[in-house]
């Protein structure tokens, strides 16, 4: 196309081919044995690789059979050219040079004042959880959050709750009912999320933030309003927690998959495994490896809650 200015032959783009695993060795050796093949007489099918980094011993190795080509940081007058405005200067130094929240509108400050429907949206993920409890919010305002971040805020969200419910209802069953019908929505949501990524369907993930941010707010304003001051930033809590999410990812995968095709609850799939676990090596595991799949097959899963948890 860029040649003759019309459409060209097929071609393949892998995006993110720093994501490849190194026990994905079948499909690294797929990939260096078709570009070890290519010959100028026969070119076959092009494949163009996107990665962040070549620094990995895979990406070195499939680097060296590629012609590589470094894609730097756009410089400022190119960025003004693309959102056809000056630069705003928190981008400049808390962006990263990352263009997305930019041409989102995350930096845009303060919203219009002429425009009744927008409403400025604080930035950073305490903020933003401040906001979502103590403040009245447009319940069909549009979030445009990377889904890490509204997740995030959503945490902060549950872990402060307690403080705005009892703020208004004090310690008492009304509160924790309230509490009790949040938390069911989290849940909900959380679920939504683990369907969208599991099953790649990414619709879900929209749906999910509504329900985390304003779903959640439009229930605190109706039932709950909030008649004082604001909390200071430094009274709201946030508990960083450090974990590969790949891992956890993992984990909360195998939980959801027993839950899902076994109907034991969540919280009690960790008993289950332990269970077909003690049942495998009283058996003496037949002296073979058992697939996963029959593993879980073959677990004896609790029918009902434990009579002592």
């Amino acid at each position: 196309m860029m040649e003759k200015g019309g459409q060209g032959g097929l071609g393949v783009i892998l995006d993110e081919i720093d994501g490849l695993s190194s026990g994905e060795k079948g499909g690294l050796q797929s990939l260096l044995a078709y570009l070890r093949e290519w010959k100028p007489v026969t070119p076959g099918v092009p494949v163009i690789f996107i990665s962040n980094t070549i620094d990995q011993r895979n990406l070195q190795m499939i680097s060296r059979y590629c012609l590589t080509f470094r894609v730097g940081q756009p410089d400022e007058t190119q960025v003004c050219s693309l959102i056809g405005k000056e630069v705003p200067n928190q981008w400049k130094a808390m962006g990263n040079g990352d263009l997305r929240p930019l041409l989102r509108g995350e930096y845009n400050g303060a919203a219009d004042p002429d425009d009744d429907c927008c409403e400025p949206v604080p930035e950073g993920v305490n903020a933003l959880s401040r906001w979502c409890l103590y403040s009245e919010i447009d319940p069909f305002l549009t979030l445009e959050m990377e889904n890490n971040d509204s997740n995030l805020t959503g945490l902060v969200i549950m872990e402060n709750l307690p403080d705005r419910l009892e703020g208004v209802k004090g310690d008492t069953r009304e509160a924790w009912d309230l509490y009790r019908k949040i938390f069911q929505m989290f849940q909900h949501s959380d679920y939504a999320d683990y369907w969208a990524f599991f099953y790649q369907t990414w619709r879900l993930l929209a749906l999910s933030q509504d329900v985390k941010l304003n779903t959640i707010n439009l229930l605190l304003s109706q039932q709950v309003p909030w008649r004082g001051e604001e909390p200071a930033m430094s009274q709201i809590r946030y508990t960083m927690v450090l974990t590969k999410q790949s891992a956890l990812f993992n984990a909360w995968k195998v939980l959801c998959e027993i839950a899902d095709t076994k109907g034991v609850s969540i919280r009690l799939t960790p008993l289950a495994l332990m269970m077909a676990a003690n049942a495998e090596a009283a058996t003496g595991g037949g002296g073979k490896k058992q697939d996963k799949k029959k593993k879980v097959e073959s677990m004896v899963l609790l029918s009902g809650e434990p009579k002592n948890p």
